[in-house]
């Protein structure tokens, strides 16, 4: 089974994306972390070895931190310790893809402020995505 990390401090916003993910792939197992510090303990959990795809918000306090958000320093530290983890991060309005990292932590942004169906259907796509990386891997080297 592939283990999704799912981080969101908005609990509207986690119950919508892990509604995606389930009706998507019921077979996943979601963990879901609402606060940044959750997630750190959780990296550091030799028990969490076999971590395939991230779902991260972009702003993970509030007030959000907009100079340096700490979704994306989280996707780098996620990154480093699961480099085959496929790193999805999730943006608010007026974001576009030159504001998003191109430092190799982010593999796929999806923009949660368009039109209801495009953004699931955007999400989904990001998933389709990942699973195609995912089945390119080598079968030693899956989750």
């Amino acid at each position: 089974m592939l283990k999704v990390l799912l981080v969101d401090n908005t609990e509207s916003q986690r119950a919508w994306l892990r509604m995606i993910i389930q009706r998507y792939r019921g077979d996943w197992d979601i963990i879901e972390c609402a606060r940044i510090e959750d997630v750190f303990s959780l990296l550091h959990d030799p028990g969490v070895s076999d971590l395939a795809v991230a779902v991260v918000d972009q702003f993970l306090t509030v007030p959000p931190s907009y100079d340096d958000p700490e979704g994306n320093k989280l996707l780098v530290e996620i990154r480093q310790r699961y480099p085959r983890c496929y790193c999805i991060l999730i943006v608010g309005k007026n974001v576009h893809e030159w504001q998003v990292p191109n430092d190799g932590s982010v593999d796929e942004f999806v923009s949660v402020h368009v039109v209801r169906e495009d953004r699931q259907s955007q999400l989904e796509n990001a998933l389709d995505h990942a699973i195609e990386r995912i089945s390119q891997l080598p079968t030693l080297l899956r989750f």
